[in-house]
């Protein structure tokens, strides 16, 4: 045990707190590549869409739709805010006493940077929400209504797991999903016009 410890004093890549700032960045690449594929996915669908192609665009949206539950299989909001404390370094009495003159906190330091952390993850997972709106009206566009569904349920799935879309103060962007779920996930229909209303 002495030796692990002595081992990770030496490399700070090993702390528990560098292994989850690790292990978060990995998945918040892994959703934000996810999320351009999708958009991409969209964008050549709508392509067809205007083509005439039926049978592509149809098929570029159910790819699109595919990839909407690993998006949505992660809580990145939990991911970061489970990062734990960072361990303060060893330093003398002396170097504490300097730290706690000048008002430094490494405790308060860690909560500010893992809630910095939390508020990216919500931003992202909205941006989640929206993307999965966007596929299911396009998806109802050319009358696939039950693929919509899947798609308005990963949307209503996220915004029920966080009460809303926090952080988000477009009152027009929250009415549009709400209206688009109201039929299918009215329950996260009821939760976005709540928060409409508090703006």
């Amino acid at each position: 045990v002495d030796s692990k410890k002595a081992d990770e004093a030496a490399d700070p890549g090993t702390t528990a707190y560098a292994q989850a700032r690790e292990a978060f960045s990995q998945t918040l690449r892994h959703s934000e590549e996810t999320i351009n594929e999708v958009r991409i996915d969209v964008a050549i669908a709508n392509a067809h869409h205007l083509l005439g192609d039926v049978t592509a665009n149809r098929r570029w949206l159910d790819q699109a739709l595919a990839r909407l539950p690993d998006l949505a299989a992660i809580d990145l909001v939990e991911q970061a805010q489970s990062i734990p404390v960072l361990e303060p370094p060893k330093m003398n009495a002396w170097k504490r006493w300097g730290l706690r003159w000048m008002g430094v906190s490494l405790e308060r330091l860690t909560e500010r940077s893992r809630a910095d952390l939390a508020t990216i993850a919500q931003l992202q997972t909205n941006q989640i929400v929206i993307l999965a709106h966007l596929v299911g009206v396009s998806l109802e566009t050319i009358r696939e209504r039950q693929r919509a569904h899947r798609a308005f349920r990963t949307a209503a799935y996220l915004i029920s797991r966080h009460e809303g879309l926090p952080g988000q103060e477009d009152i027009e962007v929250l009415l549009d999903i709400a209206e688009s779920l109201h039929r299918a996930e009215p329950e996260a229909a009821r939760i976005l016009a709540r928060q409409a209303i508090s703006l």
